[in-house]
């Protein structure tokens, strides 16, 4: 659902790869593995990873800090991001 509706709306410079990963549970396996399979195609400071977890019961929610181990502040310009894009959809406007 999320890359059918982001798809037709993506900017010629930007490029979406979805990918489902495992070994989450046990701090991010299958996100590090995939970070560590990319490091050196995938630029660093023009790649972010957006990882989609938790069944909220039709709530939106986002953490403002990640990590279970190591806690990092997710940057400020993706916060307003995401805030921006959730008021673009009626149902999550407030």
């Amino acid at each position: 659902m999320l890359a059918h509706r982001l798809g037709p709306r993506k900017r010629p410079d930007v490029e979406f790869v979805f990918a489902v990963t495992g070994c989450e549970e046990a701090s991010l396996g299958g996100g590090d593995a995939l970070a560590r399979e990319m490091d050196g195609i995938w630029d660093r400071k023009e790649t972010v990873f957006i990882g989609l977890d938790t069944i909220t019961n039709g709530d939106l929610q986002f953490l403002e800090f990640e990590g279970e181990i190591c806690q990092m502040r997710v940057p400020d310009w993706l916060a307003r991001l995401t805030l921006e894009t959730a008021a673009s959809e009626p149902r999550f406007r407030e």
